[in-house]
């Protein structure tokens, strides 16, 4: 066998096993257990899924099923993930969800192949890496399904690079139906895209203005029809989704800072505690009982750093990890779940900083993701 044919197979194995041994028990639970924790979030998102199935309708819902008679009208956040959750529903509930979650594993390791190919690593282990992800794997329990469609951010990140050296408009097209994907998928997932894509956005204008090349519009016009396909999602949002839900206007600001030192790993409600990105959790404690942790691993961040040392060329890649760990810690800073302050104020976080100066960010209340 050809090294390359090589390759393909290892990466094969990896997509097809590694899923089931990283979110184990699933194999065994498929059909009779939601692989989450049963006094979260999983029902209700199981249900908002269901319900657009059932009523036909992947964007605003409206049914008699709850409240009735009057009923009741909710904009699905997470219509990416309706054919998933189809596929598993002739199994009944618990399928629907595990496959859903089975089916965001995987699409994270399509990112971590695609990105780990474009810098001439293993598509293998970058999607075993990717798969890997603490964030991921912990987003299971608290049952919030637009987190499962994350990998999104990756697929279109490495379509958008392709595109921007190739030109080829397959590409862009691909990009730009990916970048929608990873809005439909979660808007969360969608602001994070265009944070990635923002940042190769000015890169590609400072080559533009050094080598008198285009690239720029090319990048735009894969912007601007992403933004032609997810208008539907985002009329749903701004007038059916309803003022009191986390993203409203009504409940966008600054939260005030509170101390939360038995819960500070994981369960902190707008960021991540300062020690939560880098450390294991035996050498801080203070776990949430149902973490959504921004943990990233211990031995990814050793090995990252190795690859840097190895090929400079690769350190952009590392400053833009470290960009999206310190977003990652929110609003306010914390440090074993004591609100860091001076002079009796709490110091903002570089996402606090960036709500204050884009106000449209102050509609984000999930940092950690």
């Amino acid at each position: 066998m050809s090294p390359e044919n090589r390759g393909k197979a290892a990466l094969v194995a990896v997509l097809t096993l590694l899923p089931l041994l990283l979110a184990w028990p699933l194999p065994r639970v498929l059909t009779t257990h939601l692989l989450a924790a049963p006094d979260q979030e999983a029902a209700t998102h199981s249900w908002g899924l269901w319900a657009a199935l059932h009523t036909r309708s992947p964007l605003v819902i409206r049914t008699p099923l709850l409240t009735f008679p009057d009923g009741v009208e909710l904009v699905l956040v997470d219509p990416a993930n309706l054919p998933w959750f189809a596929l598993g529903l002739p199994l009944g509930p618990a399928a629907a969800y595990n496959f859903t979650f089975w089916a965001g594993l995987l699409l994270m390791g399509v990112a971590g192949a695609l990105l780990a190919q474009r810098l001439g690593g293993s598509p293998a282990l970058g999607a075993a890496v990717a798969m890997a992800s603490p964030t991921l794997l912990g987003n299971a329990a608290d049952g919030m399904s637009e987190g499962f469609g994350v990998g999104w951010v990756g697929i279109q990140l490495a379509l958008l690079l392709r595109y921007r050296d190739s030109g080829r408009p397959r590409d862009g097209l691909l990009a730009a139906l990916a970048l929608a994907m990873a809005f439909y998928a979660g808007p969360y997932n969608g602001v994070w895209a265009l944070i990635l894509d923002g940042a190769v956005g000015v890169a590609a204008l400072a080559a533009a203005r050094r080598a008198g090349a285009c690239t720029p519009l090319r990048l735009l016009a894969v912007g601007a029809f992403a933004a032609l396909l997810v208008s539907p999602l985002l009329w749903a949002i701004e007038t059916h989704r309803q003022d009191h839900l986390p993203g409203s206007l009504a409940r966008a600001g600054l939260p005030p800072a509170r101390d939360q030192p038995d819960i500070f790993r994981g369960g902190l409600q707008h960021g991540a505690d300062l020690s939560d990105p880098w450390l294991p959790g035996p050498f801080t404690g203070g776990e949430a009982p149902v973490s959504h942790t921004a943990y990233l691993g211990l031995w990814v961040l050793a090995w990252a750093l190795a690859a840097v040392l190895l090929d400079r060329r690769r350190w952009p890649w590392l400053l833009g990890a470290a960009a999206f760990s310190a977003l990652s810690l929110g609003p306010r800073l914390y440090w074993m779940g004591d609100a860091v302050d001076l002079g009796g104020r709490s110091w903002l976080g570089p996402a606090g900083v960036a709500m204050l100066l884009v106000a449209p960010l102050q509609r984000l209340t999930r940092w950690y993701r």
